[in-house]
């Protein structure tokens, strides 16, 4: 399978997620932004998947497997530089990204991470192939991911505190895994309502963790990124989205052209909309807030299309194509 029409559909359905996850909505009641929050915890993990699924391709042509992840490696690299590079004069004027070590992997923006991660599992997984020690990422892909869904929330059972956020950079593994394992022992799902069930089935138990863990440990609905619920939900959409054929259409054209930048560079667009709100009257600007995502994806996406059509070889640059 080379592209595919549904997962850039769920592409640019996975990215305005992301953007409901950054920003806040103003007068929106408390339980309708959870609940938006809770429902876009998926994208991430989708993301993830995805990028497995399409990289078990090369890791299938094992004559190809070195070239072809040293490819892809110098690719998301490139795209690290470059949106580091971009983002480094607006985390030292905001001051409050400290810069550290780590930056020269997590990249200098909060949401930079993503890339990160999937250079560390890249390298981790083409590592294991390379020794054909293969048979262990299953145990390790299990035990990171276990680890990920205790640390977020449920080492609160145990009146401990782990450090989430080093377990979610490391939780791309087991998802990236799980994309290789779909490809390569080809789980489809070819029943739409399976998928629906099992994803109607996972919102139930994300719903239910979120409430648990907030009226009896008082941890926000919102701050909870990765619940069982979570992956069962990811998955569910995942399946539909390799499972289904989609001719092209306009979403699917937005997804593949434009998903990529809209994710690396939506912070901005949301410090230019709270710009404008400083300049309108105070009354006002809560009401607006609540539609925030949608201001975002509109400007993103023009930016994006205006830098395509007339400097192609920058926004080729900006997606990690060196050539």
């Amino acid at each position: 399978m080379g592209r595919s029409n549904t997962i850039d559909l769920f592409r640019f359905i996975g990215t305005l997620s992301v953007l409901i996850l950054h920003t806040d909505f103003g007068k929106l009641p408390t339980f309708i932004v959870d609940d938006l929050r809770l429902l876009s915890r998926w994208a991430v993990p989708f993301f993830f998947m995805v990028s497995g699924f399409f990289l078990s391709k090369h890791i299938q042509e094992r004559i190809s497997l070195n070239s072809n992840i040293v490819e892809r490696l110098m690719r998301l690299l490139t795209i690290l530089i470059i949106s580091s590079l971009f983002f480094t004069p607006i985390a030292l004027y905001l001051n409050h990204y400290p810069f550290q070590v780590s930056n020269l992997i997590t990249g200098t923006y909060f949401h930079l991470w993503f890339i990160g991660s999937l250079i560390w599992s890249t390298v981790v997984i083409w590592y294991v192939y390379y020794l054909n020690k293969e048979a262990f990422l299953p145990l390790l892909s299990g035990i990171l991911l276990a680890t990920a869904v205790f640390a977020n929330s449920y080492d609160l059972l145990f009146s401990i505190d782990i450090d989430y956020y080093f377990f979610m950079f490391l939780s791309s593994l087991p998802f990236i895994f799980i994309g290789i394992l779909f490809r390569e022992k080809r789980f489809y799902l070819q029943k739409t309502s399976v998928l629906i069930t099992l994803l109607v089935f996972g919102i139930a138990i994300q719903k239910t963790e979120a409430i648990f863990f907030e009226s009896f440990f008082r941890k926000p609905q919102y701050e909870q990124q990765l619940l069982l619920g979570t992956i069962i939900i990811s998955l569910a959409i995942f399946g539909l989205s390799i499972s289904h054929l989609t001719k092209e259409n306009i979403i699917s054209k937005l997804g593949r052209d434009h998903s990529l930048f809209i994710y690396l560079f939506h912070p901005i667009f949301y410090l230019l909309i709270d710009f404008i709100y400083r300049l309108l009257p105070f009354q006002f600007v809560y009401e607006l807030k609540m539609f925030n995502p949608i201001y975002c994806l509109l400007l993103t996406l023009l930016a994006s299309a205006i830098i395509k059509i007339n400097f192609p070889t920058f926004f080729n640059l900006l997606n990690g194509e060196i050539k």
